[in-house]
């Protein structure tokens, strides 16, 4: 950064565009001017034709444009005989509009200077109030599109009009920043959460039993003997027990995943709680929740078969599943497929809720050489362990969201998502977040907005295949009887139970992520409505510019990396080079200003352009 033109920028700024610079352009502007050796006549023509000039001065007479220009850096209408002079002068083709803007600039003196050097120092502590450090990698605001630049405008002409006043404080202009451009709360970069789940949502509606409690406290308990009020029903008491350690403790866990996202708290009681555990047979159900008004005793109360294939203990396990199912139940989820409305087809399954009955992506296989030759296991190891998307959704809907959590600025490390063979659901209340998928190795399908599934370190069931087989050749089996094998064993599944890496990774509806860092394979990054910095490591990787109104920076790094606008017509665009082989796209159509750095083509709605 050239804090030597800074200034030098905002007043073009404010001549030109009667307003404070955006950060990223009185940064990018500085940069052109040291490249061009401090001379203004270098860029001075770039900022006379840009759509944002045609849109303020297209239309209007020489003399109209030159009191436009006096206004905004003066305050005040031109001297008739100065007008008049200028006028002329640039009719007849003598002087250029830029040659008169600049005379005028550098020519101010005695109140003009005072007023101007006013609105200069005002428009950089402007600036520094969005970004403070002026690097891009903190944004308090956002500051693009016409209607945050129409906003500035006002400001700055009708604040900042007296000499004769003192100049604005940095808290005043904290405030200014804050009504016109963050328009009265934190912008859209990186503060807070964005919209949070309503019980009119789909999702909510389509897995409320309409029975949710009431409090801001929910307790729960492990009942020691039979209540007494069990008795009214068989399968209440038929061979029950209650539950042992292992199972008290993952459901304290399951509490603990609860407590994180949601605004209630939850307290384990002795006796007596709202939500009472307890094992029975029952039956061909793997467990049973009774559901209905929280006036009744047994509502809420939780039993779980005491059958053997409800096995396991770790996150993952199919018990463990159970228990984070029926908690669900407890907390006034149904099954997606029941009552009114329903999920579709698509969403109706454990990757969205794990109120569903239908599981995928949960079975692992692991291949391995014995003293028999070439064999392999099937475990079912990667059920969810946690509250799904949807169920967050409605859950947050009912009980609120807890916005203390995790509000600082977090990085979420997940290459090893798919080695451990998890499904995870991020809930981030605040602060500048990243996603690091750094050491993964396969192709990673990340959508970065909120409320999404993403697909991190996908291993298909073919890759899977083939590093199976190299495993058995690399042994000394032929590759034929390899093939075979292994050929043999996936067609022996319904290739939807075995866990690829698929929709393993959801961002809960309301939750900011700013950041992104993939691994070496071919990536597809989708990015979202706030300020994203993406660094796309090795790989021939995409990224798609899905929304308006954002200040974006992305750092293909090695391979042939492609920044899909395709829904963009390049008309709309500034594209600029800086001396460093970066480039800078820049839009006031669409209030976009992106900086590519390693990035080796753009694809637009009209055409596609190499930068390498």
């Amino acid at each position: 950064m050239h804090e030597e033109f800074l200034e030098r920028v905002e007043e073009l700024y404010i001549a030109y565009y009667q307003r404070p610079a955006e950060p990223s352009g009185l940064v990018y502007w500085s940069q052109r001017l040291a490249d061009e050796g401090g001379r203004i006549e270098g860029i001075i023509q770039e900022f006379a034709n840009s759509p944002e000039s045609r849109t303020l001065y297209g239309g209007l007479d020489t003399s109209e444009i030159l009191t436009a220009i006096y206004q905004a850096a003066f305050n005040r209408d031109p001297d008739p005989e100065g007008l008049k002079f200028y006028s002329e002068k640039i009719d007849s083709g003598e002087y250029s509009l830029t040659d008169v803007m600049l005379r005028v600039l550098d020519g101010a003196k005695g109140l003009d200077a005072i007023l101007l050097d006013k609105k200069i120092d005002a428009s950089l502590e402007f600036a520094q109030q969005i970004d403070p450090g002026l690097d891009g990698k903190w944004y308090n605001y956002l500051y693009m599109g016409r209607e945050d630049a129409d906003n500035a405008r006002v400001w700055l002409h009708d604040t900042i009009d007296d000499p004769y006043s003192p100049p604005p404080t940095e808290e005043e202009i904290y405030q200014a920043v804050k009504e016109t451009v963050g328009r009265g709360e934190e912008g859209k970069a990186n503060y807070s959460t964005g919209d949070l789940p309503t019980p009119d949502d789909f999702p909510a509606r389509a897995l409320d039993s309409g029975y949710h409690w009431s409090g801001e406290t929910i307790t729960y308990s492990f009942n020691e003997t039979i209540p007494p009020e069990y008795y009214t029903n068989f399968s209440f008491v038929n061979g029950w027990e209650p539950l042992d350690s292992e199972d008290r403790e993952i459901v304290r866990e399951v509490f603990s995943k609860l407590d994180d996202f949601l605004a209630v708290d939850f307290v384990e009681v002795r006796d007596n709680g709202d939500i009472r555990y307890n094992k029975a047979d029952t039956g061909d159900a793997d467990g049973f929740t009774w559901v209905g008004d929280e006036r009744d005793p047994i509502s809420g109360d939780v039993w779980i078969n005491t059958a053997d294939y409800i096995e396991g203990e770790s996150p993952g396990s199919f018990r463990y599943d159970t228990y984070v199912h029926e908690t669900g139940h407890a907390m006034g989820l149904k099954h997606p497929f029941e009552g009114y409305p329903i999920l579709d087809e698509d969403t109706e399954n454990g990757l969205y809720t794990i109120m569903s009955y239908t599981s995928k992506e949960y079975l692992v296989f692991d291949f391995y050489v014995d003293q028999y030759g070439m064999n392999y296991s099937t475990s079912d190891s990667a059920y969810p362990d946690d509250y799904q998307l949807y169920d967050v959704m409605a859950l947050q809907a009912f009980y609120g969201a807890d916005t203390t959590t995790r509000t600082g600025d977090d990085s979420y490390e997940l290459s090893s998502l798919y080695d451990d063979h998890r499904h995870e659901v991020i809930w981030d209340a605040g602060g500048t977040d990243i996603l690091d998928l750094s050491s993964t190795t396969h192709t990673n399908i990340v959508d970065m907005g909120s409320g999404t599934l993403s697909s991190v370190d996908v291993h298909s069931i073919e890759t899977q295949k083939t590093e199976a087989i190299e495993k058995f050749v690399e042994s000394g089996f032929s590759r034929s009887d390899a093939e075979s094998f292994v050929n043999e064993a996936f067609n022996s599944v319904d290739p939807e139970t075995v866990y690829t890496g698929i929709d393993n990774l959801g961002i809960a509806e309301g939750a900011i992520i700013e950041g992104l860092i993939t691994g070496s394979g071919d990536d597809y990054i989708f990015g979202n409505e706030y300020n994203n910095v993406i660094f796309t490591m090795d790989g021939d990787d995409t990224v798609y510019i899905t929304s308006t109104n954002i200040s974006d920076i992305i750092d293909g790094g090695e391979g042939y990396d492609v920044v899909d606008i395709s829904w963009a017509d390049s008309s709309d665009f500034i594209i600029f080079e800086s001396v460093e082989d970066d480039w800078y796209m820049k839009s006031e159509e669409y209030g976009l200003f992106i900086e590519l750095i390693g990035v080796e083509s753009v694809v637009m709605s009209d055409t596609s352009f190499d930068l390498a």
